[in-house]
């Protein structure tokens, strides 16, 4: 067995020892975090239905259900981690493709189910191989597409906004806060998980727009989905020291995702003012 055969086969069994449950499930596609439909609901159910209770956007993880025994992830360290199974690749642009690589290295070949899950989540977390991709990303989006069911991962990664948000929409459009080339919208109904990360994907693609936050607030749960396309400054930097008092965040540099507490939301013109001076901050740093 080669050196990387080896080395596979170890990481392979040290994941099933530490959770006998289908790596399919463990380490499915970060895809679908709806309730707005019953095909989300479906999809959600076959790919990530255990994946999604463990699953928060990157540096917002509260807690871990039962006892942490690996980190498998892309996004930057914030702080020392400690575990018996580490594997953190920063330079690979979805941590799907860092699992498969665990096969490739074992000389295995994931089941259809695991390969299609897992192409959902290369697709969703590169935005179908638009951004921050590496070559072992489009090696395994190569290699899993002709054995998992593409259809099946397309429709999972693809949004399913419903026709009753249109109107919610259409309001957090009519009322943004813009700074410079700095954007904050609030959607204050009802909406699915992935509704916040569509609209900042949208918003972004404003001509005087280079930063793009969106504010779910509804009753007490605020959430933030927030991206750039300036390559000077990192998303989850600034979103975690923007959410520090108040809240918790992070990610990768050109998105990012993040809580606030209950109570906290200092309203958008605030928030809106410490994302800019946090920004100001990072480029005079820079």
């Amino acid at each position: 067995m080669h050196a990387a055969q080896a080395q596979g086969a170890r990481r392979l069994d040290n994941l099933r020892r530490a959770d006998p449950e289908p790596l399919s499930f463990r380490h499915a596609a970060k895809a679908r975090h709806q309730d707005d439909s019953s095909r989300g609901r479906r999809h959600e159910g076959r790919l990530a239905d255990d994946y999604r209770r463990r699953l928060a956007a990157g540096g917002t993880v509260r807690t871990v259900i039962g006892i942490l025994t690996g980190i498998i992830d892309h996004h930057p360290a914030r702080e020392a981690v400690s575990c018996p199974f580490t594997d953190i690749r920063t330079g690979t642009g979805s941590c799907s493709a860092i699992i498969w690589t665990y096969w490739k290295e074992a000389g295995e070949t994931p089941d259809g189910t695991t390969a299609t899950a897992l192409l959902a989540g290369i697709q969703l977390d590169t935005d179908f191989l638009s951004r921050q991709v590496s070559q072992t990303d489009l090696d395994a989006h190569y290699d899993l597409f002709f054995r998992g069911d593409c259809k099946l991962a397309r429709e999972v990664v693809r949004s399913s906004l419903s026709v009753d948000q249109l109107a919610e929409i259409g309001r957090s459009f009519g009322s943004v806060h813009i700074r410079g080339a700095v954007l904050l919208a609030e959607v204050r109904s009802d909406y699915s998980g992935e509704l916040l990360s569509v609209l900042a994907d949208f918003l972004l693609r404003l001509q005087e727009i280079t930063f793009a936050a969106v504010i779910g607030v509804h009753g007490t749960e605020y959430h933030l989905s927030a991206r750039t396309r300036d390559g000077g400054i990192d998303t989850g930097c600034i979103i975690r020291k923007a959410l520090a008092g108040i809240g918790t965040g992070g990610g990768h540099p050109h998105m990012a995702g993040g809580i606030i507490d209950e109570g906290r939301y200092p309203g958008a013109d605030s928030f809106l003012q410490k994302i800019s001076d946090e920004i100001a901050a990072y480029r005079s740093r820079a």
